[in-house]
């Protein structure tokens, strides 16, 4: 597992979160609070075989301004690398 820091900044209060793998790669990405908790688990529906390379996203997960998160990507097989991305949105 591959973690990332991520603070939400003043005035947001949902989140953005995408992954897309290599074609070979099948993720997992899940959102922690501070404390470890786990807030939100993001896996695509699965084509029926590991290495499925499928982009997974969700959007408008509630954060707290000024809050840290950390999203935890990993993958059930395949090889390759992963692309994360993310973006804070104001509502």
């Amino acid at each position: 597992v591959d973690y990332w820091q991520i603070t939400a900044p003043s005035g947001t209060n949902s989140l953005n979160l995408s992954v897309t793998p290599a074609s070979t790669l099948d993720t997992l990405m899940q959102l922690f609070n501070s404390s470890g908790v786990l807030l939100q688990t993001i896996d695509s529906p699965s084509a029926g075989f590991v290495g499925d390379g499928q982009t997974d996203s969700q959007s408008g997960i509630p954060v707290t301004a000024g809050q840290s998160y950390f999203v935890g990507i990993s993958s059930t097989g395949g090889s390759g690398g992963i692309r994360p991305g993310s973006a804070m949105r104001t509502y």
